[in-house]
């Protein structure tokens, strides 16, 4: 029994609740329209919350089995905190209930600047963050992003090494004077910033020197779908650096929806697709037969687990 101030508990006011059962458990939302006899008993059943799972895998990096990495919903009225063990440098959160404005996870064994943002659209399509590995011996650094074009805003940065085939997220974040950085390992890295749906290449330099960011472009897109399953499975796409050297990860490894289908927004240029079974085994790529260029859309792009 909840019991309501009077000044709050009026006609015509709309309320919502949240609540959690035990083992942190989030309900879905409770919501109450007050009618014109406030002080009438309201019933309200709860519900476990039906929302998506997420995976956490580090990318050109390593942590003990047993390492905990703990989960926080942005901005939600209960502090709730989750947490979950890496095995073989992966971990799985689930039960995160459906209030999807992102999350926050951190990796406490590597200090306070361990700190990713996951954000709604990559929590419901891709269900994945893939943290470039930042530990200690790394020696991560803060480094300042320079002014973006007017209106845009940064969702999130996809780093490697120069040699490296896989991109990772590092941390971002906004200060109060309105300007952004990011936290990135010792040394050079390339990649790309992702704001508002579109893409700009970035580079990293290993001394003190500023980041440096190119001008944004459109993405392009591949629209297919996956045959021939019965297993859970992920899409992953590669784009070619240099002939031969095909490089994935971060922001490019997706979840198919309910009827395997899959949508992925890419940054111009060639690329390649496969399926990840849930054993991690993966199937022979496929190239898209075109350069896609800025705003291209290739749809019927079907894949086989086979």
């Amino acid at each position: 029994m909840v019991r309501l101030p009077k000044d709050v508990l009026v006609p015509g006011a709309r309320l919502r609740a949240f609540a959690v059962f035990e083992g942190n458990v989030p309900t879905s939302a409770v919501t109450l329209a007050v009618g014109d006899k406030p002080d009438v008993p309201y019933i309200r059943l709860l519900e476990p919350a039906t929302g998506l799972p997420l995976t956490v895998e580090l990318v050109h990096g390593h942590v003990e089995d047993g390492t905990e990495a703990e989960l926080q919903l942005v901005d939600h009225p209960l502090d709730i905190t989750w947490t979950a063990r890496f095995a073989r440098d992966r971990a799985w959160f689930s039960g995160l209930g459906d209030h999807v404005e992102g999350m926050y996870v951190t990796i406490p064994a590597w200090g306070e600047l361990a700190r990713w943002h996951v954000g709604e659209e990559a929590w419901l399509k891709e269900q994945a963050l893939l943290p470039l590995a930042m530990g200690p011996k790394s020696e991560p650094r803060r480094v300042a992003l320079p002014a973006l074009p007017k209106g845009l805003r940064p969702d999130r940065v996809l780093l490697r090494a120069p040699a490296g085939d896989r991109l990772g997220q590092v941390p971002l974040e906004r200060h109060d004077d309105g300007g952004w950085s990011i936290v990135v390992p010792a040394g050079e890295h390339v990649g790309w910033l992702e704001a508002d749906g579109s893409f700009s290449a970035i580079t990293i330099p290993a001394g003190d020197g500023p980041a440096k960011v190119e001008a944004p472009t459109a993405p392009a897109t591949i629209v297919g779908s996956v045959v021939d399953s019965r297993d859970s499975v992920r899409v992953r796409a590669e784009r070619e650096e240099a002939e031969g050297i095909w490089v994935g990860g971060a922001g490019f490894d997706t979840a198919p929806d309910t009827g395997l289908g899959y949508e992925m927004r890419v940054p111009p240029g060639r690329w390649r697709v496969r399926v990840v079974r849930s054993d991690l085994r993966m199937t022979e790529p496929r190239t898209v037969p075109l350069l896609l260029e800025s705003g291209a859309r290739f749809t019927g792009f079907d894949l086989s687990v086979r």
